[in-house]
């Protein structure tokens, strides 16, 4: 496998560079490098699943690409591999920005697929990182010129935004609300934001019409339903077999997500089947509120550290989220923590779900966001040992055709090259850059 790795400061924001590349694809060709044109083989905006492909001109003549989106944090990173055509492996756009400029890093380990692709990956291989310098110089001057499209500025740092039909809204207002949920939808872009709308649970009179009336009414600008008090494989059944009924109706070709909430003993006790009942799962999130009254805890306050529990009161149930939602691809994300105002609460609190392979936790106030992007993102030094790692492993599998290597006092393997992918992808999906690091590099 080869890899090209190529990096640009573009004088603008990320917002604006996020819509050229992941969302104008029909222009695509005016930037860049060897591209005749780009087809969107799936429906809806930039997401995991997104399905493209290229028409490239190449040493070997015309060949399509094909290529599947596996990682989409709006503003921050875009991953993918190649699915079909004369190339395997990965790629990524990693984001981030500083005074209004936005520096981009695109990264491509790839290697030949076939015979025929074989043939040329020499020629290939010695052109291509020319073709990804071209390529990030052309989307520069492309921007910097004004051309594109321009989307509004997204105005929370927040990943995602959904709007609750379930316990914030009172019985006798449901109803309304679905109209309301529907308006804001359509009124505002919730520009590089995820978008959820949780309806009610799946055993309640409202669950039905609030699907339908959703989806009826603004299912093109919805990523996700967030179906809360999930206790079994039928209420993902239910809602997923609903969803297809409404997508057929409306000829929706994207197909809307799901992020199911563990909120009870019973769904805890099924969580690994419901974490497997449908490919729209995206997200298991743990609901401590909720879970605590099924748990008949005597408890007051949602989410709340228990200093007096005898170790970490809720490691166990965080512990369960995360197999469950790892074992079967989805993103684990911890429920709320109500004390608004003790923000050191909430870093602690947050601080124990990312080390148990949390990818984020909710936030019931703007306050919160910026502790828990805090929390979340790798320290420092860390993504610099990290990025140390995994160079190292590759110098010594690809150059000196070894299995393991020291680096310092440490050996590092195969394993460690994928601790540290991880730790690697995180910092790249907030915007952080590497800086050198050596053994020998005190703590900074």
């Amino acid at each position: 496998m080869a890899t090209v790795r190529e990096t640009v400061e573009i004088e603008a924001p990320i917002e604006r560079v996020w819509a050229v590349v992941h969302e104008d694809f029909p222009n695509a060709g005016k930037w860049s490098s060897n591209l005749e044109k780009v087809e969107v083989l799936t429906d809806g905006p930039t997401r995991r699943g997104t399905e493209l492909r290229y028409l490239l001109i190449t040493p070997g003549g015309k060949q399509e690409l094909e290529v599947e989106h596996t990682t989409v944090t709006p503003g921050k990173t875009v991953a993918g591999r190649f699915v079909k055509g004369p190339l395997k492996g990965d790629w990524k756009y990693s984001y981030s920005q500083r005074e209004g400029r936005t520096r981009l890093t695109y990264t491509m380990d790839y290697g030949p697929n076939g015979f025929a692709a074989r043939l040329f990956f020499g020629i290939i291989e010695r052109q291509l990182p020319s073709d990804v310098a071209k390529t990030m110089r052309s989307l520069k001057k492309y921007v910097e010129s004004g051309r594109g499209p321009r989307p509004p500025k997204a105005q929370s740092p927040a990943d995602e935004i959904f709007l609750d039909l379930e316990d914030s809204v009172a019985p006798g207002a449901k109803v309304a609300a679905r109209g309301q949920v529907v308006d804001s939808l359509r009124s505002y872009e919730f520009a590089g934001k995820v978008r959820v709308v949780r309806v009610n649970a799946c055993d309640t009179r409202w669950c039905y019409e609030d699907i339908v009336t959703v989806v009826e009414g603004a299912g093109d600008r919805l990523d996700c339903l967030m179906i809360p008090k999930v206790e079994d494989v039928d209420h993902v059944h239910f809602v997923d077999n609903l969803l297809n009924q409404v997508e057929w109706k409306l000829g929706l070709e994207r197909r809307i997500g799901l992020e199911l909430q563990i909120e009870s003993a019973r769904g805890m006790e099924n969580i690994h089947a419901i974490a497997g009942a449908s490919r729209r799962a995206e997200t298991l999130i743990f609901g401590p509120a909720d879970f605590s009254a099924s748990l008949k805890v005597p408890e007051l306050t949602v989410g709340r550290l228990k200093p007096e529990y005898p170790g970490d009161y809720w490691h166990y149930f965080l512990a369960r989220v995360v197999v469950a939602a790892r074992a079967n691809g989805l993103q684990p994300i911890d429920g709320p923590y109500a004390q608004i105002r003790d923000l050191d609460g909430l870093r602690t609190f947050a601080g124990r779900a990312a080390m148990l392979g949390f990818d984020g936790k909710w936030a019931l106030n703007p306050a919160q966001v910026d502790v828990l992007n805090e929390v979340f993102a790798p320290k420092q030094e860390d993504f610099d040992k990290a990025v140390a790692i995994v160079e190292a492993y590759r110098e010594a599998t690809d150059v000196d055709q070894t299995g393991a290597v020291m680096l310092g006092e440490e050996m590092i393997d195969e394993a460690s090259r994928k601790m540290a992918a991880v730790m690697v992808e995180r910092g790249e999906a907030f915007g952080m850059t590497a800086r050198p690091w050596s053994p020998a590099s005190p703590a900074r």
